[in-house]
């Protein structure tokens, strides 16, 4: 009986009809097969039948029973999940199981629709997805006593929709770029600085121009669509459709620079020159065949026209330079090397950079002075310029008076100095040679003055008036060698105003400084106007001594000048004012000195003076101006 009923049940069923058959279930909740019930047989052959794939789940621990489509999609885990309780079979997914129990064994339904799911099917964890459809499966009585499931796996069709919706997002994505870039790139063609344009056909009929082009050739309207004959017409007179028809046909780009073109680039207005640099690049299609001419270039009027304006400087430069006889070089930044120097014949010629420059042209005594000169000029970047002796070409000594300019970059550093050197060597021996003329001119002079006085001391008789005048020829004969000294010491060409006071007062008072009180700007007088003024010094100085403020203790004499600029030129205003001496009385008759203070000064200066003997002192005036030779008139 037993072995007849194993043999009819399950009916076929393929692999796994064989292998329930042949289980022991009698180490199952279900039991020996032999005493299933109508319902669980039955729910069995179903499932068996079945090219879906199904599981049953029976009883309250849900044991397994599968189909052969089933068996595939267990992987290793076949035949092991046969009779197994499902919350053991799949201990991975145990808690999405029992909710599958509870509502199958409760009589409800579940579906799910691509259910993701983690599954050790073959050992390892895979990621799967599955429509999973679940329902009761009834007994004997009508209550459920299983669970049905139908289980069709969809993780090949949902990987695919997924790869597929991650491409079409690459896609998109690729799609937003590559517009973006579009975007970017008709952005920057419009912009960019240099002119581009784009011609197709043997017409040259523009497709692009930006901004820059449509800048150039001015105002045409809108240039897409229309030949280049027809946008721009005064171009085929210059030659520029001919070179475009050659690219065209030749397929070889052509590359100009500084090509003159004359456009019209306002209505009615005349041509307009502009130099431009340009390339013609034939474009070719993907065949291989020439389909246009893509134009880029720029304008560069402005710059050909600074260059030539800079050319011109230069020649002008250069020709100066070949005009003058002075020595041009040119120095590093911190004047270690020089860089070239054409010595005119004046000094070596220095081709290239050489930094024993110095030992070559200066004598070592003078380096010191050169390179104090050198470091103020480098540290405030200000013209360097100094006369001091040179080793000429011949090796002779020389002079020179040299002064360089320092060139700045954009930071405002030192990046040159250029400079000329004079030749001024025939200039220091000529004022050598008239240091000896004067010295001896002057010695001459002091002689013939000594001689004067010796000739007075014979003369003048030995009575007491006549030695007072003795004193006093002699004392004016020593003012006027002591003028002769101070103008022999700036060689006759003038003398300081200050100097000259100094040294007439020098011998006349002395012991009490605050009682000369001398004050005013330097101020340079002419050889003529020194000697004047320092005899009437003398005088002035004389007579305080004798008879006015320095006769007694306290009187003081106050010295002051100012130079006053008038519309004819510069002016002296000079006062000699006397205080705290005896009182002063207008004299009855006036001497010599006298004469000379208020007519014969006023003549060699060319101006006026004026002499007054007020009770408190005497005041002395003098209004002339610094160059009795200057002719002004008064």
């Amino acid at each position: 009986m037993n072995a007849r009923f194993q043999g009819d049940f399950p009916i076929g069923g393929g692999e796994m009809g064989k292998l329930i058959r042949a289980f022991d279930w009698s180490r199952t909740e279900l039991g020996p097969i032999e005493g299933w019930g109508p319902a669980l047989r039955t729910s069995t052959n179903i499932v068996l039948q079945s090219p879906l794939a199904l599981v049953m789940l029976w009883g309250p621990s849900g044991i397994m029973i599968y189909n052969d489509a089933y068996s595939e999609f267990a992987g290793q885990r076949h035949p092991q999940l046969l009779g197994s309780k499902v919350l053991e079979g799949w201990a991975e997914v145990a808690d999405f199981n029992a909710k599958v129990l509870e509502v199958g064994l409760a009589g409800g339904t579940l579906s799910f629709k691509d259910q993701e799911l983690t599954l050790y099917r073959n050992n390892v964890a895979e990621q799967v997805w599955m429509d999973l459809n679940y329902g009761p499966v009834l007994g004997e009585d009508n209550k459920p006593e299983g669970v049905l499931a139908i289980v069709v796996e969809t993780t090949a069709r949902v990987k695919a929709e997924r790869a597929l919706a991650e491409q079409q997002a690459v896609i998109e994505e690729a799609n937003k770029r590559l517009s973006a870039e579009s975007s970017f790139l008709r952005d920057l063609f419009e912009q960019a600085p240099s002119f581009m344009a784009m011609m197709s056909g043997p017409d040259h009929v523009f497709t692009l121009a930006n901004a820059a082009y449509r800048g150039l050739v001015g105002d045409r309207g809108e240039l897409v669509g229309k030949s280049v004959r027809e946008a721009i017409p005064e171009t085929d007179s210059q030659g520029f459709l001919g070179l475009l028809d050659s690219v065209y046909r030749s397929g070889q780009p052509f590359v100009g620079r500084g090509i003159t073109a004359h456009l019209q680039r306002q209505r009615g207005a005349e041509m307009e020159t502009r130099i431009l640099d340009l390339i013609y690049q034939p474009v070719r299609s993907s065949s291989g065949e020439i389909a246009g001419i893509f134009a880029e270039g720029h304008d560069v009027t402005e710059r050909a026209t600074a260059e030539a304006q800079v050319k011109a400087s230069e020649e002008r430069l250069r020709a100066l330079i070949n005009a003058t006889s002075d020595a041009v070089y040119r120095m590093s930044p911190d004047w270690r090397e020089m860089r070239q120097l054409d010595g005119r014949g004046f000094l070596a010629d220095a081709d290239g950079p050489s930094i024993a420059w110095m030992e070559e042209y200066l004598f070592a005594e003078d380096e010191p002075l050169v390179q104090a000169a050198i470091a103020e000029a480098v540290r405030d970047k200000k013209p360097f310029q100094l006369e001091h002796r040179i080793r000429r070409q011949d090796g002779s000594q020389g002079w020179t008076f040299s002064r360089a300019v320092p060139l700045l970059n954009g930071t405002g550093e030192i990046v040159e100095w250029f400079g000329a050197a004079s030749d001024v060597t025939a200039r220091n021996k000529a004022e050598e040679h008239l240091r000896l003329v004067i010295n001896e001119l002057n010695h001459r002079v002091k002689n013939t003055l000594a001689m004067m006085q010796a000739i007075a001391a014979q003369t003048f008789p030995r009575s007491e008036h006549l030695a007072g005048a003795h004193a006093n020829f002699s004392a004016r004969i020593k003012a006027l060698a002591t003028a002769s000294d101070l103008l022999t010491g700036e060689r006759w060409v003038g003398a300081s105003l200050r100097d000259a006071t100094e040294k007439v007062l020098q011998p006349h008072h002395t012991d009490a400084p605050k009682r000369r009180i001398v004050r005013g700007p330097e101020v340079r007088l002419t050889a003529k106007s020194a000697i004047s003024l320092s005899m009437a010094l003398h005088e002035l100085a004389t007579n305080a001594t004798k008879y006015g403020a320095w006769s007694g203790a306290d009187g003081t004499v106050t010295i002051e000048w100012n130079v006053v600029r008038t519309g004819k030129g510069e002016r002296l205003a000079f006062e000699w004012r006397e205080e705290g001496g005896p009182p002063v009385v207008q004299p009855v008759r006036k001497g010599f000195g006298s004469r000379l203070l208020e007519r014969g000064l006023a003549a060699e200066l060319s101006g006026d003076t004026r002499l007054e003997f007020r009770p408190e002192g005497v005041v002395f005036r003098i209004d002339a101006p610094l160059d009795p030779y200057a002719g002004e008139d008064r």
